[in-house]
């Protein structure tokens, strides 16, 4: 019963923070509500989420992944290249950017099942080695995406309100869902990251699967690429931004722990949802550019730090 009591409070804090912003935002601004509001906050959704569900699964595992930014950069920028030397095919961009996104995921997964590199420290060097590869590739020019599917993908609207990229960020959460809890991959993430070593002496091929982990997330970044190049209409290799702390932040802030072994989509999803609300209501309080980052980086560990208070209360009951 205790437990129960511990995982219906990590499910209720994220939502219970979730309504209080979205009435903060609302009284700040009475056109939040409105369909184009509606539509700008589902476009963003779209890209941070995708980002947020490959970090989740693999905090899940017990790892951590600093590509995901500048990962999803080099994706983007490779696409890039093959999509305007192949005539600005829409096919090709999607095709070399999964590619790309699964090859970045193989590399880390290497490195660190193979290789035994610490995550942070693998995943850390290898988002240097994105941001060089991506300048080097871009050489300093930013792609024009031109092909009508590509952007009626990232700009169409469905109903007048729902961005076609937004349903590709339902369709992945879907995807995740299945993998975290219909697959066998979902299984050891969550058991790695509960205690590796008794997975190991169970007998299972950890090293498999922990590649396999990092694949799915690069795969996801790759997708991440697709959508971040047709909302902009362009790729360049400074087109991350700050995807990948709020990838991250997303995750956590949403109930998947740092420490493996603890995460759900439902979580990740309403916490992406509130990382883009802070911003959102920071925004409309006319809080200077220069500050705002600074006050939503006091505002998630605010928000962290009450969160594992709740918990360490509910252990205590």
């Amino acid at each position: 019963m205790e437990r129960l009591k511990k995982i219906d409070l990590q499910k209720q804090v994220p939502v219970a923070l979730f309504l209080m912003l979205v009435i903060a935002v609302s009284l700040t601004n009475r056109n939040f509500l409105t369909a184009q509001a509606m539509y700008n906050l589902m476009l963003q959704a779209s890209s941070v989420g995708i980002i947020a569900l490959g970090a989740m699964l693999v905090l899940i595992s017990a790892g951590i992944d600093f590509t995901a930014g500048h990962g999803m950069a080099l994706a983007g920028v490779a696409a890039g290249y093959f999509y305007v030397a192949s005539g600005n095919n829409g096919i090709v961009l999607v095709v070399v950017a999964l590619l790309a996104g699964g090859l970045l995921g193989l590399v880390n997964g290497v490195l660190i099942a193979k290789l035994k590199l610490p995550p942070f420290i693998a995943t850390l060097a290898m988002m240097t080695v994105c941001l060089g590869l991506a300048l080097m590739i871009s050489e300093g020019r930013r792609v024009v995406v031109e092909s009508p599917y590509i952007l009626a993908f990232g700009q169409g609207r469905l109903f007048g309100v729902i961005p076609p990229v937004f349903l590709a960020y339902l369709f992945l959460v879907g995807v995740m869902y299945l993998i975290l809890n219909r697959s066998k991959l979902g299984v050891y993430a969550y058991a790695m990251g509960g205690n590796e070593d008794a997975v190991k002496y169970a007998g299972i091929n950890i090293d498999r699967y922990k590649i396999l982990i990092y694949v799915v997330a690069g795969l996801f970044y790759g997708v991440a690429a697709v959508v971040v190049g047709a909302k902009v209409t362009v790729i360049t290799p400074s087109v991350s931004g700050t995807l990948l702390l709020d990838g991250i932040a997303s995750a956590v802030v949403g109930g998947t722990s740092i420490t493996g072994g603890r995460g759900r989509v439902f979580g990740t999803v309403i916490g992406t949802l509130i990382i883009l609300l802070i911003s959102t209501l920071l925004t409309f309080l006319r809080v200077p550019s220069l500050l705002r980052d600074a006050l939503r980086g006091a505002i998630i560990i605010g928000i962290l730090l009450f969160d594992s208070f709740m918990v360490r209360m509910a252990k205590k009951k």
